[in-house]
Parts: structure tokens; sequence; C-alpha cells
């Protein structure tokens, strides 16, 4: 693949659709035969390249794992990878993350894989614990991957070029998405949560030195951020989520910041 075949417009974004599929076979051939699509991968997951998105078909399994594609990991994996996030910047960069099972710590553990324009390989994670949601390619040599830690305090962790790094944040709760507008203006989104479910919006800002807490409008008795969106080199982020009310009325929130 090279850069004339990724799926990245002039002007505009791409696009990425996950479905949950049957038989990955027959829905390959179906986008292939109708749409044109151009095959990347040819299961668990399914990844086509059409127009300017990218279509990852995942199988059906059980129901933690509807989000699901196979990909061999390490040695302790027993179970499909649940992938949660693909972002990047070229044909021969790009990243996807998400979670396994492995069967040496009895725990979910974070995932990632790259793809150079040719394959994809497995990456590790100096981390054991952990769940992996939101993720933004910068460039080759800086990328960024959020989730949550099992002991449910927000994880956030940094691609250097050669290695993925943890970098310390403020946050209590669960981060869904990060999005930048450049290597030292980076936002990530999610929201605080109980065990009766979200308390309150989370936004941090990484400065290119730190990641600090930004002020969240209180709109609601509760409120949960699920998305974060920002165009490269430009100056305003946004971020999309929800507010219950106190009386359990449900609301669609925006907001902006620049």
């Amino acid at each position: 693949m090279n850069d004339s075949e990724f799926p990245a417009p002039q002007s505009g974004f791409a696009v990425t659709h996950f479905l949950v599929v049957a038989d990955q076979d027959r829905s390959r051939g179906f986008y292939q035969s109708v749409f044109g699509a151009t095959v990347v991968m040819e299961r668990d997951p399914v990844i086509l390249k059409m127009a300017n998105s990218w279509l990852i078909l995942g199988p059906v399994r059980g129901e933690r794992e509807q989000r699901l594609g196979r990909l061999d990991s390490g040695p302790h994996v027993q179970a499909p990878v649940n992938l949660d996030a693909v972002a990047g910047d070229s044909a021969s960069d790009v990243w996807i993350t998400g979670q396994y099972f492995d069967t040496a710590t009895s725990a979910d553990e974070p995932f990632t894989a790259h793809w150079n324009g040719t394959a994809w390989s497995s990456v590790p994670v100096p981390v054991n614990g952990a769940e992996l949601f939101g993720l933004t390619v910068i460039s080759p040599g800086d990328a960024w991957a959020v989730g949550n830690n099992l002991n449910g305090t927000a994880f956030t962790e940094n691609w250097n070029g050669s290695s993925w790094q943890v970098v310390p944040n403020p946050a209590q709760g669960l981060l869904l998405s990060v999005t930048a507008t450049g290597a030292g203006n980076v936002t990530a989104a999610g929201h605080n949560t109980t065990a009766n479910g979200p308390t309150a919006a989370i936004i941090i800002s990484w400065n290119g030195s730190s990641w600090v807490n930004d002020t969240v409008p209180v709109v609601g008795a509760t409120e949960e951020l699920f998305s974060a969106s920002a165009a490269p080199g430009g100056t305003i982020t946004w971020a999309l989520g929800s507010s219950t009310s106190s009386v359990g009325a449900v609301s669609s929130m925006l907001l902006r910041n620049g």
C-alpha cells in the first residue's frame, strides 16, 4: 500500500466503520464486488478500504466481544482482541488499540498493533491491567492512547517513535477518546464513574509537557463524554456526550474549546 491508496482525502476527513458480521468471507466479498472495496486484511478482522473510509468487519462472538478482531498478540492470548480504536497519519503509519484477556495475569491487558504499509504487528504496552479506548496519531514519532486502569483511574500513554510510555495524568475515571491539533495540543475526554454509572464529564489537555484538568461546564446532575475531535493544525476542539437531569431526563451535550 502506498500513500496514493490510503483513503485520506485532500480535504474533509476519513471515517472508520466497525461492523459485526456473521460471515466474514461473504461480507468481504459483498463489499469487494458491490462497492469495489480493497482488502487490507483478509479476516479476524476483515479490514477494507473504500472511498474515504476504513471498514472493519468483526466476527460475532460473545456479548463482551461484539467489537472484536482476532489478532495474535502474544503467547498468553487465548481470546480474541477487543478492538476499540483505529487512527493513522499516512498509508504506512496506522495504529489500532484495544485489550485482550491474558491467561498469565488472568486479567484484561492493553493491546496495540501497527500497520507499516505492508503488514500488522503487535507492539508491547508497558503496563498490566488496563483497557484502551481512544487513539490519535500525530506523526510516526508521536501518538497517544487513552483508557483506564482496572483500579478505576484514567490511563494515558504516548508512542515516542520506538516504544509506548505511560504518562501520568490527573484524571480519575474513564477516558474514551483523544484528539490532537498538534504535538503540544492534545485533548482527552471521558467521565468519572461509580457503581451506579457516570457522574461527571472529564476533559484533560496535554500542553507539551504535562496533562492538566480542563474545566467542564456542569449542565446536569450527571454528565459523560464519549468522543472528542479536532482538525490537525486547527485551533478548535469539540467534545460530544450527554447529560442527565435530576429527574432522569437525558440530553445531548456538545462542547467547544477554541
